[in-house]
């Protein structure tokens, strides 16, 4: 019995360190704002451009988001009384430089309203701040300025802006370490590449998290490996010199240029140093990425129900096959977990019978392993 105590104290222990090397430095779900105004307050417009706005017709957080209108002006860069593309900036403290004992994640909610087959421009920047020599900001979202037609239209995308001390649109090179193609990290069209190496999949109308993770494994290279809906989508590796890795303090949302008359919102806005990584397993239940499979994760299911050629699990396909169907409900009975979650099954619509079976099956076996 001590021994057990002393087991378990010992993994709290070990998980209140990994716990406190977490450092969250900006989370911004928007619900917090009381109006236009207070939201200006954080998220400034930049330079002479218009404020997005504190919206609630989309959010993937209850209740609001930031929505960045559509711009359909014939001119690429807003100038003069044109100036009306949509661009807001927020400051926090300053990120430490990527390291071998440094990971810098952001990550931003993005509802795509159009989906496959629409090029358009709308992304946010993470961002080093003003002053800093050869200025680098890493971008996710879309962008439509492709010559290849399944570019903008059909992923989503990044680019990485200033990988050498001073970017004088030299466009450096990314090496994919996965043997893919390298990616362009300057200023020419070229610049933003697709996130699909891994087979994420397509574009669909609907709210999807989009993220990356900067590191270096020997303290002179930046590693960047970007994900679609907590997918791995796409990896990339600046070889180079100390003066690569940056800090970062800044995040910009709306590309600030015409748009091809399509709005955007963000969310769940996040700047984390040193991440918590969780791993998802596979077979996985938990649709909506918490890390605990309950009734919150049924109701995916059941709103995906019948679904096919689904990129990942976020729809409610647990099993990876692409299709929502009875199968990844049995895979949901299996993983459900833990009395906490009961009480959100039991006010879960058709098809409530499965849904409380799964419970009482769970229940049951708790109650089991008690008296056994």
């Amino acid at each position: 019995m001590a021994a057990r105590f002393g087991l378990a104290l010992t993994l709290t222990m070990l998980s209140a360190m990994t716990a406190s090397a977490q450092t969250v430095l900006l989370n911004d779900d928007f619900d917090g704002y009381a109006d236009q105004a207070a939201l200006n307050v954080n998220w400034t417009p930049v330079g002479t451009q218009p404020s997005g706005t504190l919206s609630s017709v989309q959010s993937s957080s209850p209740s609001n988001s930031f929505l960045v209108a559509a711009e359909n002006d014939s001119n690429q860069v807003p100038a003069g009384a044109n100036a009306n593309a949509q661009r807001n900036e927020r400051f926090f403290e300053e990120t430490l430089q990527p390291s071998t004992e440094n990971k810098i994640q952001f990550s931003i909610d993005f509802y795509d309203a159009f989906g496959t087959g629409n090029p358009f421009r709308q992304y946010a920047n993470l961002q080093d701040g003003p002053g800093t020599a050869g200025n680098q900001l890493i971008a996710l979202g879309l962008n439509n300025n492709q010559l290849s037609g399944d570019s903008g239209g059909n992923y989503y995308m990044a680019r990485i802006v200033g990988f050498a001390p001073s970017d004088t649109n030299a466009n450096p090179t990314g090496i994919d370490p996965d043997g893919g193609p390298n990616e362009r990290g300057g200023l020419a069209s070229g610049q933003f590449f697709k996130l699909n190496d891994f087979g994420v999949g397509l574009r669909s109308v609907g709210w999807h998290n989009l993220k990356v993770i900067i590191s270096s494994d020997d303290d002179l290279s930046t590693d960047y490996e970007f994900y679609v809906d907590n997918v791995l989508a796409e990896r990339v590796s600046n070889v180079g010199t100390d003066a690569t890795r940056r800090s970062y303090e800044v995040v910009r949302l709306g590309a600030g240029l015409t748009n091809n008359g399509k709005e955007a919102y963000y969310d769940n806005v996040n700047v984390t140093l040193n991440p918590v990584i969780v791993t998802p397993p596979a077979n996985n239940a938990d649709f909506n990425g918490d890390n605990v499979v309950d009734g919150a994760d049924f109701l995916i299911w059941q709103r995906g129900f019948g679904l096919t050629g689904q990129p990942n699990k976020s729809t409610g396909d647990a099993n990876g096959d692409g299709n929502v169907d009875g199968a990844d409900l049995d895979l949901w009975k299996t993983k459900f977990g833990g009395a906490p979650a009961i009480a959100a099954v039991g006010s879960i619509p058709e098809p409530t019978s499965m849904a409380m079976a799964a419970a009482a099956l769970v229940a049951g076996c708790a109650v089991a392993r008690r008296r056994g």
